[in-house]
């Protein structure tokens, strides 16, 4: 047999093993996303501020909590310090960190996409194994409901 006529026959538990690994794998995925997209954002938003920041060299709005905005103006518009580590800070041009910080979001935005894309893989394959499992529970409704309507049969 090829490849294409082989069919391999999977019970109702299996199929509903199958749901719930999918369903775990959807979470997981999900998740994933999330965390990404919270990256991304946050990288977005400090490579935005450094450009404003060079732009308008050094006033700034920060804002401050409960809709109020301060303007401040930064004095030192050529470096900044970046983390390396959870307690560690670097020295740094922000034009270096703004390079750094576009790299980083090209990273993240293709990871995003690359994930995206299994989350909608996966999601095809939940859908394909409710659906079985749905006709399944019809099948076993009309069963049930014909062997009501069947007349008695009366055993020897």
């Amino acid at each position: 047999m090829t490849e294409a006529n082989k069919q391999t026959t999977v019970s109702e538990t299996q199929l509903v093993q199958m749901a719930r690994q999918e369903e775990a794998i959807l979470a997981q995925k999900q998740s994933l996303l999330e965390r990404i997209s919270g990256y991304l954002h946050e990288t977005i938003t400090a490579k935005d501020a450094l450009k404003e920041i060079c732009a308008n060299k050094g006033k700034v709005f920060i804002g401050i909590g409960a809709t109020i905005m301060v303007e401040a103006q930064i004095t030192d518009t050529e470096n900044c310090k970046r983390a390396f580590t959870e307690s560690g800070y670097k020295d740094e041009k922000i034009k270096g960190t703004i390079e750094w910080l576009e790299k980083k979001e090209d990273t993240l935005k293709k990871q995003f996409e690359k994930l995206s894309k299994e989350y909608s893989e996966a999601e095809g394959r939940m859908v394909q194994i409710t659906g079985i499992l749905k006709q399944i529970q019809g099948e076993k409704k009309k069963m049930i409901e014909n062997s009501k309507r069947a007349p008695p049969t009366i055993s020897k």
